[in-house]
């Protein structure tokens, strides 16, 4: 398993298994080290920009760059992937890693995006530190535009500070359910391209 980001960027090994880590009942999620995100979570990311196709990218928190590759390997021809590190060291190191080209994988200067970069991305995936990432979230649903889609990282297993308890969570969810059978997965979230009434919408929250 990888501890830094040196190691994570100049080679990545098969991540380990984290049951002990969270619920031991649950199936097992995949991470390459306590500060990754898990394998899945990175592997759904680039099918889901292999899949929906974004002209632009914006991703928030690179870190060791798991979910960063992948959304670049998946870019389609013409596409631009802006990245933001809010960690101003690690901002610091990323900026000497060729991966980075300023054409097509850009890192930003700046710790978060601005608003006219979050209503204009086509795919906004929301993994930076916490005292960033609702802000960011919330800027986001209130500027969307229509079609665009964000994936929120650690909507489950309680983080404190940043989800509800996964009671509250499955309370909610259970409700939902029953008004919305075909509800949508949890952390994926499209902005509606028309409403019922032919005007657009909000995004629909979707997952705890």
């Amino acid at each position: 398993m990888v501890e830094t980001l040196d190691d994570a960027w100049t080679s990545e090994p098969l991540p380990g298994e984290e049951r002990a880590r969270w619920n031991p009942d649950a199936p097992a999620w995949r991470a390459w080290n306590r500060m990754s995100p898990e394998y899945e979570f990175c592997e759904l990311v680039g099918a889901l920009v292999g899949a929906v196709k974004p002209a632009l990218v914006i991703e928030t928190g690179v870190g060791q760059g798991f979910a960063t590759r992948r959304i670049a390997a998946n870019l389609p021809r013409g596409s631009v992937l802006r990245a933001f590190e809010s960690d101003e060291a690690w901002r610091a190191r990323l900026a000497s890693l060729t991966f980075f080209d300023g054409e097509t994988v850009v890192l930003s200067d700046e710790p978060t995006p601005a608003d006219d970069e979050l209503a204009t991305a086509d795919l906004f995936v929301a993994d930076s530190g916490f005292k960033f990432r609702f802000d960011e979230v919330s800027r986001w649903a209130q500027r969307a535009k229509k079609g665009a889609y964000i994936v929120v990282h650690d909507t489950g297993h309680g983080h404190p500070g940043w989800t509800r308890p996964p009671q509250a969570g499955r309370a909610d969810r259970d409700a939902r359910n029953r008004r919305h059978p075909a509800a949508e997965p949890q952390g994926v979230v499209r902005r509606p391209a028309v409403s019922a009434d032919g005007s657009g919408s909000r995004p629909r929250a979707a997952g705890p």
